[in-house]
């Protein structure tokens, strides 16, 4: 897994700049050459998707204990902050260029 590059200048970006742009706008704008690259994959699928399907089944599959449902609480969020924290290593850009 590699950060994501600019396919014109092949500058690389850097992660805090990838991850802001995954949970702000899913375009990147290049340091070097000015070209706005947009996000050509579905990553958003991993978020609007898989995410709420993990607390879905979490919460509709609470058992008699607490115990049980603290456990897979906080296994969700440990997966769900594993998942935010690698976007920016599986969203890949492109321009129109």
């Amino acid at each position: 897994m590699k950060l994501p590059k600019c396919n014109v200048c092949n500058h690389q970006f850097g992660w805090k700049k990838t991850y802001k742009s995954v949970c702000n706008s899913w375009t990147i704008h290049c340091e070097e050459c000015g070209t706005e690259l947009k996000s050509t994959n579905n990553v958003r699928l991993i978020l609007f998707v898989i995410i709420p399907m993990m607390l879905t089944g979490i919460i509709t599959n609470r058992d008699d204990s607490d115990y049980y449902f603290a456990i897979s609480l906080g296994a969700s969020v440990f997966v769900g902050l594993l998942i935010t924290l690698l976007l920016p290593y599986l969203v890949k850009y492109s321009s129109d260029k």
